[in-house]
């Protein structure tokens, strides 16, 4: 079997296993876990984080580089908060900065 095979199926019985796990939550731990998850990946989208951190922020460096589908997410973030953030420049007259000094003091936390 090509090592790529493998890997295809040991992903497909990671996401069977996964939504089984999940089908045998209540109701309360679905709400908390999704809750939990979907705000941790806003706030790390918002700030412009890389892949590699937001798994970081979710306490799942490394183990995460599997789930291609929160790279799906990331990268669909990623896209909007990019597109938000060149939406709201402005360019300043000569005198007062750059375009990029005005995007650094405008996101700044």
């Amino acid at each position: 079997m090509q090592p790529s095979k493998k890997l295809s199926d040991f992903h497909k019985c990671f996401i069977l296993e996964s939504l089984e796990k999940w089908d045998d939550l209540d109701v309360d731990s679905k709400m908390f876990y999704l809750q939990a998850i979907t705000y941790r990946i806003l706030r790390s989208e918002q700030r412009g984080s890389s892949f590699r951190t937001l798994i970081g922020d979710l306490g799942l460096y490394p183990e995460a580089m599997m789930i291609s589908e929160l790279m799906t997410i990331h990268n669909s973030l990623s896209d909007t908060y990019t597109r938000d953030k060149q939406a709201k420049l402005v360019a300043l007259p000569d005198n007062q900065g750059t375009t990029q000094l005005a995007i650094s003091e405008g996101t700044a936390e």
